[in-house]
């Protein structure tokens, strides 16, 4: 199911009866599809049903297919038009001389009812749940002979198990929920008609029992071991969001709540379903639902923002959702909100003890990149390494597209916090194990940056006296300082003033060693890293942020 797009827009010459929406007696539409042969035309007709009435149904788990292609069928009379791959669904599970009632998404929910679809997708999960068998439509496949798996092709069964369908973010819920599953398919050689083929049906269990395959290239045995997960904290939101990051949708807030009706940690109805809010807004809400749910929220918050960020399509997609609204976000305004900002536990990483050209000036003048390299050689460390290391560096600056080089940027705060010297001589506050939320908070102080930076220009390079190189924001200067995130390339720019601390920019520090794959470190466990120093356990600060600067800190 994807359920909120511009270009899903239901039955415009169809007129739905209401359903109950209420959460004492909630109702559903079933779809009867009417009996007929294989050239008949469609013909079902819809009714409602509560839960309390113990409906008999079969639910449908399909991918929706292109928005263009559209094929005719009769809804109760009326003429409709749908996407062609529920057209050849409805012919392949249509009886010859008996009715199948069946839920449908794309005909048993009004479309164009923004609340009823709102409803309807927070029982997602219950309506697959309550079917006594979920059907699962892979499509129709081009007959490719090989060896034998009991009655069927190798070849084809390798085909079907790579099918858009199991790319699909809704068919996590859809399979995690079923108690029943059948599969599926349309089986045509390459001389039949486009209306000839056969069609073709498994048991789930059967099916999988016959699949040889490594679930990191074969998606359907993937999403069948993720299922036999699903009573764990594979099925906790953050680890579906993760785990599914490249599943598709067409509505980007299924990337969060295509997982709200099965999630573990969202059943007691704490995180509630809005297609009428703007990305920004669900990105407030499912970072501060993931925050408030788990004891490992510090550790985390900087890796999930920039995940959620990522399965929205980044700051652009975000903005262009908003349109001409303002930006939802509300800053930090005094110390009455200190609860509302989030701790993240960042790593000392080093001081900025040089800073060298501006991008630009690298990009266009070979006198500033010889420049750099001679400062270099004042750092206290391998040379050798060192000149390694930057040798990669060079060949990632060259690399990097605009929007990278974007991320590293200036960020203006309108607070600052109070900070203590650590056992390591770091300005911060460190972090003392599990703590409370009733904890007191550090005093924050409100108000801009004094004698900061108006007009920000280009990324600078920059070096550490340990070694680290990498590239900071226009207004970071000598004494700043660096701290990174768990499992993310984020470096926050930290600066001190006299004793309070404030974030004031974003930086990337370069790998090691060069990695096509990979242009910035990423520090991925808690283990020492014996370059970096980095160790989250006995080396955490808690850095302290509102929304908007997390959000711009992860874009």
């Amino acid at each position: 199911m994807s359920t909120t797009s511009a270009t899903i827009h239901g039955f415009p010459n169809f007129k739905y009866e209401p359903l109950d929406l209420s959460t004492v007696r909630p109702s559903i539409r079933l779809a009867i599809l009417q009996p007929g042969p294989r050239n008949a035309s469609i013909r079902v007709k819809l009714g409602r049903s509560a839960f309390a009435d113990r409906p008999k149904y079969e639910a449908l788990s399909y991918t929706w297919g292109r928005a263009d292609d559209l094929r005719a069928i009769e809804l109760n009379g009326t003429r409709v038009e749908v996407r062609k791959n529920l057209a050849l669904a409805l012919v392949h599970l249509r009886h010859a001389s008996e009715e199948r009632v069946l839920w449908i998404d794309a005909i048993c929910i009004n479309q164009s009812d923004l609340e009823e679809r709102n409803r309807q997708v927070e029982l997602m999960a219950y309506i697959y749940a309550r079917a006594k068998r979920v059907l699962v439509w892979l499509g129709i496949i081009m007959h490719s002979q090989g060896p034998k798996v009991g009655d069927e092709d190798l070849n084809d069964l390798g085909t079907l198990c790579h099918q858009s369908y199991w790319r699909r973010i809704w068919i996590v819920q859809e399979i995690g929920a079923a108690t029943d599953l059948e599969l599926h398919w349309g089986l045509k050689s390459q001389m039949d008609q486009e209306n000839n083929w056969q069609s073709r049906s498994g048991v789930w269990v059967d099916f999988f029992a016959r699949i040889l395959g490594d679930e990191t290239t074969n998606l359907a045995v993937k999403l069948a071991r993720q299922r036999e997960g699903r009573h764990g904290d594979s099925f906790l939101l953050a680890n579906l969001m993760e785990v599914c990051k490249d599943s598709l949708c067409e509505e980007p807030r299924d990337k969060v709540y295509g997982f709200v009706g099965i999630a573990h940690d969202c059943q007691d109805g704490s995180f509630p379903v809005d297609y009428s809010k703007s990305l920004f807004e669900v990105y407030e809400d499912v970072v501060r639902f993931q925050y408030r749910s788990t004891a490992l929220n510090t550790k985390t918050v900087v890796h999930f923002s920039q995940l959620v960020q990522r399965l929205f399509g980044g700051t652009y997609q975000m903005q262009r959702d908003l349109g001409q609204k303002r930006n939802p976000f509300v800053p930090l305004q005094s110390n009455n909100d200190r609860t509302k900002a989030f701790k993240a536990v960042g790593v000392y990483t080093g001081s900025v003890s040089s800073v060298g050209c501006s991008y630009d000036e690298f990009i266009a003048a070979p006198e500033a990149t010889r420049k750099w390299k001679v400062s270099l050689q004042k750092s206290q460390t391998d040379l050798e390494k060192l000149r390694r290391k930057n040798e990669g560096f060079m060949r990632v600056l060259l690399d990097l597209e605009k929007p990278e080089l974007d991320r590293i940027r200036a960020i203006e705060p309108n607070f600052s916090w109070k900070g203590a010297k650590d056992m390591h001589g770091v300005l911060g506050v460190p972090t003392r194990g599990s703590r409370s939320e009733h904890e007191l908070l550090p005093l924050f102080k409100f108000g801009p940056e004094e004698n900061g930076e108006t007009e920000p220009s280009a990324p600078r390079l920059f070096s550490t006296r340990s070694g680290v190189i990498g590239l900071i924001p226009s207004n970071a200067r000598v004494g700043d300082m660096l701290f990174h995130f768990w499992e993310s390339d984020v470096v926050a720019v930290v600066r001190l003033e006299v004793s309070y601390v404030r974030i004031i920019g974003r930086a990337a520090i370069a790998n090691p060693e060069y990695t096509p794959s990979s242009k910035f470190f990423t520090p991925n466990d808690w283990m020492q890293d014996t370059e970096t120093g980095l160790d989250f356990e006995k080396k955490g600060i808690e850095i302290y942020m509102d929304i908007p600067t997390l959000q711009l800190l992860t874009q």
